[in-house]
């Protein structure tokens, strides 16, 4: 059980001095400037914030050096730059794959024999194009993690406060 510190017996003094009672006594009068108030007026309002604003740097920020989250002009664009030129190069290794599986796709035949009344199976993985198909599914997960890992050096450059100019390749 919980106690609360003045229903103690002990809490209140015994002799309080009059120093005390006057300090209470003008708190508990409401004199201007008792409670931070100056005039008696009620203040405006503060100006409403928004998340997005609360989560977004400013454009103009100071830079006071020549190093944002431990790293330089350079350094920060040539990582911007290895980034994007992976994932560049990875949609580049997909798309090669995808034109041809298309390729392939378009010198087979598309008519397969099958008993009358019988469901014709779909065979996705076709001795013929197997390999391809394994080579697609790896391209495209490389291109998810290249576009992850541009995304999270984004995010750590955003929260280093590094400029914008600063995440372009010249």
């Amino acid at each position: 059980m919980i106690q609360c510190c003045c229903r103690s017996p002990g809490f209140f003094p015994r002799r309080a001095s009059a120093a005390g009672l006057v300090v209470i006594a003008w708190l508990v009068s409401g004199a201007p400037g008792a409670l931070g108030e100056t005039d008696g007026t009620v203040g405006e309002a503060p100006p409403t914030i928004t998340l997005d604003a609360l989560l977004t740097l400013p454009d103009a920020l100071p830079v006071e050096t020549n190093r944002r989250g431990g790293a330089t002009r350079p350094e920060w664009r040539a990582r911007f730059a290895d980034a994007e030129a992976q994932l560049e190069e990875s949609q580049a290794a997909l798309d090669e794959s995808m034109g041809r599986l298309g390729d392939l796709a378009s010198k087979s035949s598309s008519w397969k024999v099958a008993a009358p009344g019988a469901a014709q199976q779909v065979d996705d993985n076709s001795p013929l194009d197997y390999g391809l198909r394994q080579q697609i599914r790896r391209g495209r997960e490389e291109v998810e993690r290249s576009e992850r890992e541009l995304r999270e050096l984004t995010v750590e450059a955003s929260l280093a406060g590094v400029p914008k100019d600063w995440r372009r390749a010249e």
